[in-house]
């Protein structure tokens, strides 16, 4: 984090005030020019006031960092459901990586949340292993035994500035005229209390040490993952303490050189790991970005994913898990009929909209599902689905009245857009179809071992 970073409650809602106060300026000398110019190109001027304005909320985020930068992250996860496109590509440039906290500061944190005694057991690393919004990573080595550790440290006053950021960011966002005007304020209720919980899950140490232990013992008999193991000695509610690991990341040259059946085995078990999450365990990591994995590589060719990152874990509730496995059945199925009926249930599709709507969405979860309906080995790193699906939904989304879909639905796209991007990555060919055809998920899905294909 920068030396210079706005760390306190009151110059953190001074610098939010002060780009509102801004903002409302701005529309209100907008608004009065419109009824003196031409209507298009009025329309044109507020399209570059509102990238405008984005660009200026982003910028003061990064530099005000801690909560402001993760809640705007989790608004970008809605993208084209709801925000522009000249708003989408601005908060899609938050940074998830910051410059760290000097030495000197993370040495008084650690002597104040270990005690002295445990402080002086460590010889810690002063340079960082990595920094994120919410806090940093040092590796240490315990001087009586010689182990590895790593240090996970809380930003200091993240936890108290969760609230005051959500309501500047909103306040902010409102002002701006980045909501659309038919979206009832209801559903910016739900969103923005999701946002809150997944920020207070994210800083509340003692949860993630509890589920990285669940989520250790979900795995401990499968040699295909590795979870770093807790050294609660030195865990607090603000630092949380494992093992130190080794591995390389999945963009190293390393994993490149791999050859196309090792690559597409790592695929295969990225892949069942989000299967056993979420139809198993109904405990998902929705934060799969590429800092919170690293591979181990085997000379005999077995190679093993190294997990980071428990505090994004989530669950799902039965009616929501009900939903979406009758709408991949739907799919993998070919049966337009049941789609609709999940996408009602999910609150996405009404009775109401029109047959080409309707038709819309049955389009778009179709083409979502692409990589699921390919009989075929599938190349990940060259399909531009995720190009193709977004030119889709702007076409679709409008017709469906902007509804938003259930914030659960979101935080699994997140995850479901996080394994595509890896799968790219590795290059995969990877025909996952394969994946949904054998036990346990046959027959949770409600398939038979012969798919028809979609045409």
């Amino acid at each position: 984090m920068a030396k210079n970073s706005k760390t306190g409650l009151i110059s953190r809602s001074l610098s939010l005030a002060k780009i509102t106060a801004s903002a409302t300026g701005r529309i209100a000398k907008h608004t009065v020019s419109g009824w003196f110019s031409d209507p298009l190109e009025h329309l044109e001027k507020g399209k570059r006031l509102l990238e405008s304005q984005a660009k200026q909320i982003v910028g003061e985020a990064n530099q005000l960092r801690g909560t402001l930068v993760k809640a705007g992250q989790i608004l970008s996860m809605y993208g084209d459901s709801f925000f522009p496109k000249e708003v989408l590509i601005h908060l899609k440039k938050l940074q998830s990586e910051v410059e760290p906290l000097p030495l000197e500061t993370i040495d008084s944190l650690l002597r104040k949340r270990l005690g002295l005694e445990k402080y002086h057991e460590l010889d810690i690393d002063p340079i960082p292993l990595g920094a994120a919004s919410l806090g940093q990573v040092h590796r240490a080595v315990i001087k009586k035994t010689g182990q590895q550790i790593a240090l996970k440290i809380r930003y200091p006053g993240i936890e108290r500035a969760i609230d005051t950021d959500l309501k500047l960011l909103r306040f902010f966002l409102t002002a701006g005229k980045f909501f659309p005007a038919d979206i009832p304020k209801e559903r910016w209720d739900g969103i923005f209390d999701e946002a809150k919980q997944m920020l207070y899950q994210e800083v509340d140490y003692k949860s993630e040490l509890r589920l990285l232990k669940v989520y250790q013992e979900h795995l401990l008999k499968d040699p295909r993952y590795h979870v770093p193991q807790a050294i609660e000695r030195y865990c607090t509610p603000s630092v949380l303490c494992t093992s130190f690991e080794t591995g390389v990341r999945i963009d190293s040259l390393e994993v490149k050189a791999l050859s196309q059946e090792r690559r597409d085995q790592l695929a295969g078990s990225f892949v069942d790991l989000f299967l056993m999450e979420f139809y198993e365990w109904n405990l998902v990591q929705t934060d799969p970005h590429f800092g919170n994995y690293l591979i181990r590589l085997n000379p005999d060719g077995h190679d093993q994913w190294v997990l980071f990152d428990f505090g994004a874990l989530r669950t799902f509730s039965n009616d929501f898990k009900a939903s979406y496995i009758k709408m991949v059945s739907g799919i993998l199925n070919c049966k337009d009929e049941q789609i609709l009926e999940s996408g009602e249930l999910m609150g996405i599709v009404s009775k109401e909209d029109s047959p080409q709507a309707r038709q819309g969405f049955v389009k778009l979860a179709y083409l979502s599902a692409e990589p699921v309906l390919s009989n075929k080995e599938y190349d990940w790193a060259n399909s531009q689905l995720p190009k193709r699906t977004a030119a889709l939904s702007l076409k679709v989304i409008p017709s469906l009245k902007f509804r938003i879909p259930p914030k659960e639905m979101l935080s699994l796209n997140r995850k479901l857009g996080g394994i595509y991007v890896h799968l790219a990555e590795l290059r995969s060919t990877l025909a996952i179809r394969k994946h949904l055809t054998v036990e346990p998920y046959q027959s949770l899905i409600g398939i038979g071992p012969k798919l028809p294909s979609h045409q």
